[in-house]
């Protein structure tokens, strides 16, 4: 039996669902942008910019409980999550 009780908020639960549905919807287009970039797909711009609204949405469930100064900073920081997507933009040109 444990020794602790952990406490958890309606809040943190509704962040972990939305997190793990956002997070799970970033995988499938991030592969498919990928794929679509690396064959010269059609319709990699509409893919592209689906992933690039799913990162909005990331941003601001992070931003519903730490603040818009953390959903910006997830989102445009430095070497954070646009700059990771542009990296795997790179690696696909590069590849195709």
């Amino acid at each position: 039996m444990c020794s602790f009780i952990l406490s958890v908020t309606p809040e943190a639960v509704q962040l972990r669902i939305a997190l793990n549905q956002l997070l799970g919807e970033h995988a499938i287009l991030a592969i498919q942008a990928t794929q679509r970039g690396l064959v010269g797909g059609k319709d990699f711009n509409a893919v592209a910019k689906q992933l690039d609204r799913n990162s909005v949405a990331i941003s601001k469930a992070i931003g519903s409980v730490y603040g818009n100064a953390a959903a910006n900073q997830f989102l445009n920081g430095k070497n954070l999550w646009r700059a990771h997507i542009g990296y795997f933009v790179d690696y696909t040109v590069a590849t195709a």
